[in-house]
C-alpha cells in the first residue's frame, strides 16, 4: 500500500513502514510526530498532568479547540467558521479525546531508532511556519530514512494539506505516481 500521515497520522504511517516494510511501497509524512518535543504543543504538554488526563475526554471547550487552530495554521486568516466547527466537532467525536491524551502519554516513551530501518521511498512534505513540530525535525526525518526527500512550504503550518492543498495534492501524486523517485523535484 501507499501510506501518508499528518502529525499523529505521520507518527502512526512511519511506524507502520518501520514495523512492516514489506507491505509498504512508498509513504508520505506530513510535518509527522517522531522525535521529542522541546517545547511541547500546549495540549500535549497538558497531557502530562493527571487531573488533566482524566479531565480531557469530559471537556467540550471551543477554546481549546480555537486556540490550537490557531497554532497549526500559518496563516491563521485561513481559519473560517466552517472550519473552526469542524474541527470542534471531529474533536468531541467518541473517543478522540481520551485516545488523543494516550498517544501523547505513550508518545514520551518512543523508541526513534525505528525511523532509520524504514526502506519505503518517502516524501516528507513540511510547513515552514510550523509552531507544533519544528522544520528541524523534517530534516531529522531526511537524515535518518536513506533516500528520502524534502519538500517545504513558505507561510505554512502545521497542516500543508488544508492551508495550501492545492501544492501538497500536485506533490503527493507526483511522488506517489513516480516510476523512479529520484526524478521528483526537492524545493
Amino acid at each position: 500500500c501507499y501510506m501518508a500521515g499528518n502529525s499523529l497520522g505521520g507518527f502512526i504511517t512511519w511506524n507502520y513502514a518501520a514495523a512492516h516494510p514489506e507491505q509498504v511501497k512508498k509513504i508520505i509524512l506530513i510535518d509527522a510526530a517522531g522525535y521529542p518535543f522541546k517545547r511541547p504543543p500546549m495540549m500535549a504538554a497538558l497531557a502530562g498532568n493527571k487531573l488533566i488526563t482524566w479531565l480531557a475526554p469530559k471537556l467540550s471547550s471551543r477554546f481549546i479547540v480555537n486556540a490550537s487552530m490557531r497554532q497549526v495554521y500559518g496563516d491563521p486568516s485561513k481559519i473560517t467558521d466552517s472550519v473552526a466547527e469542524r474541527y470542534y466537532e471531529l474533536s468531541m467525536r467518541a473517543g478522540n479525546r481520551a485516545s488523543f491524551m494516550a498517544f501523547i502519554n505513550h508518545f514520551r516513551e518512543v523508541d526513534t531508532n525505528a525511523i532509520k530501518t524504514i526502506k519505503a521511498p518517502t516524501l516528507i512534505m513540511w510547513g515552514e511556519k510550523d509552531r507544533w513540530i519544528p522544520l528541524v525535525d523534517a530534516e531529522k526525518f531526511h537524515r535518518d530514512i536513506a533516500g528520502s526527500q524534502v519538500i517545504t512550504y513558505p507561510g505554512v503550518g502545521h497542516i500543508p494539506m488544508e492551508e495550501d492543498a492545492n501544492q501538497t495534492v500536485a506533490d503527493a501524486l507526483h511522488f506517489f505516481d513516480t516510476v523512479n523517485d529520484s526524478t521528483l523535484a526537492v524545493q
